[in-house]
């Protein structure tokens, strides 16, 4: 901050001698006073004030012969501040990515909030001329809600902005349940809520229950535009009331409307199974999601099979097109549980296309999800450096006790590698 030379002609009739600035003191009103040791100098700098905030210059001149004069300027200073905005876009209904912006110049940040969420600060990328840029996509929102961001500086400034999102209308039709026994029951939902969305499920209770009795609730997950959960423990002489729900983040709840069914009417149903599309990885992993669901059978196993397509694809080629029928031999199995699956495939080959789809075993046989193709990612140079051996090899085999094996077996065992690592696997 620049503060203009403050001096005056002051000549005594005595003699003629024109008095010099002996000392000038700036300081703003609250704040250290800085000393200017050459008021030649026409200027001091004021360092450590908080951004965005208001202050008081006042000005201390002393002159050779003892006069002092005291000056206070008119106008008052305010010093820059982050000047935070907030720009936001609606995907789905429930799902917003938000995009934060800010400068910094001299000041050094603190906290950053976005839509009241803390957020790691270093997330924030330097876009020139010190702005700065911070991306997030958010689940749990609520519909035609607004976005703000919040910086705080170490200085001790707080600054906010805000935006309001306009998101597609929220869809949630609850469809008539399937009954795959006289005790339980296949509940679904057709809806517009994204798929990463969690907070979702259904609500039931019996038909002729009261107003002020509050309704049974259990979470369920979203495939393709539909919503389905599994109702247990039903009881056949009575009819049940259900409807779908969505729960924001901040606790706000959303429901289609009620539907009747009648759990003594009950049919054969198989399982429901899908594969996700993978969208995480690695040159050595991929994040791969499954989605199962129970019908009349019980499942007995559930998970993901995968295999390797082919070798070093190429980043142009079209994987809809290397898609092989793998050998037995070739397909390696990973268990999981739950109504959505997700397991990290790892000890992938790097730039090399893989399959994979989920499937449920059940006494009736084996089902599968769609077959979802992903390709690793070539790795960086020191990746190359790191893993520049031979890949592990197979040194043994064990079942689920740890007891070697002669060799390998149907069923499910054990694999252990030359590096260590070890892998269940299920051989056909």
């Amino acid at each position: 901050m620049l503060v203009p030379r403050a001096d005056i002609a002051y000549i005594p009739a005595e003699n003629g001698d024109e008095f010099s600035v002996r000392e000038a003191i700036v300081y703003l009103v609250g704040q250290d006073t800085i000393t200017i040791p050459n008021p030649s100098q026409n200027e001091c700098v004021f360092s450590g004030l908080v951004p965005n905030s208001l202050y008081r210059l006042d000005a201390l001149v002393k002159y050779s012969d003892g006069y002092e004069m005291h000056i206070r300027y008119d106008e008052n200073i305010t010093t820059l501040g982050t000047n935070p905005k907030i720009s936001a876009a609606a995907s789905s209904p429930t799902v917003v990515k938000s995009t934060g912006r800010f400068t910094l110049i001299d000041a050094h940040i603190s906290e950053i909030l976005i839509n009241g969420q803390s957020v790691n600060p270093d997330l924030a990328v330097n876009v020139g001329d010190d702005n700065y840029e911070i991306t997030i996509q958010e689940t749990g929102f609520n519909p035609n809600d607004s976005c703000s961001i919040i910086v705080k500086t170490e200085e001790g400034s707080t600054e906010t902005s805000s935006v309001s999102v306009t998101s597609p209308a929220l869809e949630l039709t609850t469809l008539q349940p399937k009954c795959v026994s006289n005790s339980c029951a296949i509940v679904a939902a057709t809806t517009n809520i994204s798929d990463e969305e969690t907070s979702v499920g259904f609500q039931w209770k019996k038909y002729d229950a009261p107003e002020s009795l509050k309704p049974n609730e259990a979470y369920a997950a979203i495939y393709d535009g539909q919503l389905e959960g599994y109702l247990k423990n039903l009881q056949s002489a009575f009819y049940y009331n259900v409807r779908a729900f969505y729960k924001a983040k901040n606790g706000t709840y959303y429901y289609s409307d009620w539907v009747t069914f009648d759990p003594s009417d009950f049919s054969y149903f198989g399982p429901t199974v899908h594969t996700y599309p993978v969208t995480q990885t690695t040159d050595r992993t991929a994040s791969v999601r499954g989605y199962v669901l129970a019908g009349t059978d019980n499942i007995t196993e559930q998970g993901f099979e995968y295999w390797e397509t082919n070798g070093a694809a190429s980043a142009q080629k079209l994987v809809k097109n290397a898609l092989l029928v793998p050998s037995a031999e070739d397909i390696n199995v990973v268990l999981s549980t739950g109504q959505v699956m997700q397991v990290v495939l790892d000890g992938l080959k790097p730039q090399t296309t893989y399959t994979c789809r989920a499937f449920v075993r059940t006494t009736g046989g084996t089902i599968y999800g769609e077959e979802q193709a992903f390709t690793t990612e070539m790795p960086t140079s020191i990746d190359y450096m790191e893993t520049d051996e031979v890949a592990p090899t197979i040194v043994g085999y064990y079942d689920l006790s740890g007891r070697k094996l002669a060799g390998k077996q149907r069923g499910l065992v054990i694999e252990r590698y030359s590096d260590g690592s070890s892998r269940k696997v299920l051989v056909k």
